[in-house]
């Protein structure tokens, strides 16, 4: 079955194009279910206007896509979510913004080690500063953290923090080892992202040895473009399943209302 999860909207402040071309792209490439999760608000020390939807924006967003939803009833199924940043401190804060929302599922993602957006093209400089191994130690630390929290149902992009190729120098079987036990103990599942084959490390998120951890964990999968334009949307889904095939993996997650059932991989 063909599924995307990870499509954002120009509400975040960094993609474009109108939400209804989204789901018309997506019908054009064959999804069958289409999964809008735009980012939440972030703290007011974090908040920019190119990251994240303000919280008045919030209730408008979710207007829309449960808008589509009923328009496109019969043509595609529309789901609501959220990718919401984990930022030690604003657990409480998150849960309020989205608990009023009919929600399917919310993505879990690690943008920040405490001050740093690492993945910012802006602030690259920043790697320099930092013993390789002591980085990643951190953000794997940082991404079970958030899996514990109990706050998500997928994490994203779990392994973004080679975006730019910079990796320990120790080998990373050990990372991805103990972040699938601690995924399969925190219940979440974990999204193949095809954009990381449209970045600098030119890999998807993430690495085929990660998801052969989590597959050998029982740790669920389900894609996710992460489109930021709607000609972006599937983008790369049959190489994606026959990457999560060589993991493995035979079966998706299709994610309702928090909850998931497993459906077999499509192409």
């Amino acid at each position: 079955m063909r599924v995307d999860y990870h499509v954002h909207t120009k509400l975040c402040g960094h993609a474009r194009g109108e939400m209804r071309q989204y789901v018309e792209a997506a019908i054009e490439m064959g999804i069958v279910k289409l999964g809008f999760a735009d980012h939440t608000p972030l703290p007011p020390e974090k908040k920019d206007p190119g990251l994240a939807m303000d919280e008045a924006q919030v209730e408008g967003y979710v207007e829309a896509v449960l808008a589509l939803r009923d328009e496109y009833k019969g043509q595609i199924e529309i789901a609501l979510g959220f990718e919401a940043d984990y930022i030690p401190g604003y657990e409480e804060e998150i849960e309020r913004i989205i608990s009023p929302y009919p929600v399917d599922y919310v993505y879990g993602s690690v943008h920040f080690l405490g001050d740093w957006a690492y993945d910012s093209p802006y602030e690259r400089e920043q790697y320099s500063r930092w013993d390789p191994d002591q980085l990643y130690s951190l953000y794997f630390d940082t991404l079970c953290k958030a899996a514990k929290t109990g706050l998500f149902d997928i994490m994203a992009h779990p392994d973004l923090i080679k975006k730019f190729n910079y990796w320990p120098n120790g080998p990373l079987e050990p990372y991805w080892q103990q972040t699938a036990a601690v995924f399969k103990e925190s219940k979440v599942a974990i999204e193949l992202n095809s954009s990381g084959w449209h970045r600098e490390v030119g890999k998807a998120y993430p690495e085929l040895g990660f998801l052969e951890a989590c597959c050998k964990a029982g740790v669920p999968v389900t894609f996710g473009s992460d489109a930021h334009a709607p000609e972006e949307v599937g983008r790369d889904f049959k190489l994606a399943m026959e990457t999560l095939k060589e993991a493995g993996y035979r079966q998706i997650a299709a994610f309702h209302k928090r909850s998931y059932t497993l459906v077999p991989i499509g192409v």
